[in-house]
């Protein structure tokens, strides 16, 4: 199964495609920074499943509005908001299948003893590293195996596991 992980921004966001038929996933590729025209070039050139054509699933995560007494949202949460809406558009249209999970889903996820409050980008990086650690995945060269180094690459080489 071929998996599209999208972290919108407001204005550019990270994707990732990869390919879920083992586990953990093999990272097919990984781009930053990337506008609402450019995440349609990816999904459109992503590969189809060969026996059924289907197109790949897409998984956004999703916004969560945390309104206090008398809080607004913000302008980069609406803008945000667009641009999933944008990318929900270009799935349909694809006849693909859309997933949408809020940060604290993510982080639940992944993180499942960090309490109930939602876990830190840093407690989701470490989490999503030790999947790859413990199937033996860190293969890479370098103080981070799993990252590994530009000469000895590891499996998520070239994530930005802390930004997008």
């Amino acid at each position: 199964m071929i998996v599209i992980a999208i972290d919108p921004g407001p204005s550019t966001s990270g994707v990732v495609v990869l390919d879920a038929t083992d586990w953990p996933p093999t990272v097919i590729s990984s781009r930053r920074d990337l506008g609402l025209g450019e995440i349609q070039q990816v999904i459109a050139e992503t590969p189809r499943l060969p026996r059924i054509g289907t197109c790949p699933h897409v998984v956004v995560e999703g916004i969560v509005p945390y309104l206090r007494s008398g809080g607004v949202i913000g302008a980069t949460t609406i803008e945000t908001a667009m641009t999933i809406g944008g990318i929900r558009e270009m799935v349909r249209r694809d006849g693909g299948e859309l997933h949408i999970l809020t940060r604290p889903e993510v982080g639940h996820i992944l993180c499942p003893g960090a309490g109930p409050g939602t876990p830190t980008g840093y407690q989701v990086a470490e989490a999503i590293r030790d999947i790859y650690r413990r199937a033996g995945r860190a293969t890479g060269g370098g103080v981070d195996p799993v990252i590994g180094t530009r000469r000895e690459p590891g499996p998520l080489h070239g994530i930005a596991l802390g930004a997008h």
